[in-house]
């Protein structure tokens, strides 16, 4: 019967599918030397050697101590994805409760607590080991899927004003700058200023000038 317990618990994921990613967990846990390593439980079980194992839980004990009495358990759940399987491992160990339950004091009871901490902080190292061992990593979450969007624009063509030299809309009857026509005649350098009284033009050529009356040759 297995003594009261506690469990540490870890998510990580490998790059292998789940039937791999078994074979690299059994194989670390005995290069760790866990001793009597059995598979208590294994769903879903196969019995066929040509089926291809993609296993959802196993169940492991092995055994520890003077006639390997003190026996331990590790679950492990997992979730195999397209490139990669997600693995949950909880590993079980004796948190001696029910040795410090009986009311023991002085030594004996310092000793039960010591074993205690010693205990969670093995399985602590264990849990890391086989993490290290198996090539575990921090799960990432699967990329969204990239969706093209595609928006329209607006696209604005200008044309440059012959009288200032600025850009504006073709769609605009005038210049935006200097406020220049663009239909019939249009500014020239030439024709920027009035030629008898030196004034600045800012609107559609005429024949007179606006401020002195000078017809312009």
């Amino acid at each position: 019967m297995l003594a009261m317990s506690s469990s540490i618990e870890t998510k990580f994921q490998v790059n292998q599918k789940a039937g791999a990613a078994l074979d690299l967990i059994w194989k670390a846990l005995n290069d760790m030397g866990l001793g009597g390593l059995t598979n208590v439980k294994k769903i879903p079980s196969y019995t066929g050697p040509s089926v291809v194992r993609r296993p959802s839980y196993v169940l492991l004990e092995y055994k520890l101590g003077l006639f390997s009495l003190d026996r331990r358990q590790i679950e492990f759940t997992f979730g195999e994805r397209p490139s990669k399987t997600l693995i949950s491992v909880k590993w079980s160990y004796p948190t001696f409760e029910s040795d410090r339950r009986r009311g023991h004091s002085g030594l004996l009871s310092l000793l039960y607590e010591r074993n205690a901490r010693d205990t969670r902080q093995n399985t602590v190292w264990a849990v890391e080991e086989l993490k290290s061992r198996v090539g575990g990593a921090e799960i990432v979450a699967d990329e969204p899927a990239v969706r093209e969007i595609i928006k329209e624009k607006e696209v604005i063509v200008k044309i440059r004003c012959e009288y200032c030299g600025i850009p504006f809309d073709e769609s605009f009857d005038r210049c935006s700058n200097c406020g220049a026509g663009v239909s019939g005649k249009r500014w020239s350098e030439q024709q920027r200023f009035c030629p008898y009284c030196g004034t600045e033009r800012k609107q559609d050529i005429g024949e007179y000038c606006a401020k002195c009356g000078e017809k312009f040759a």
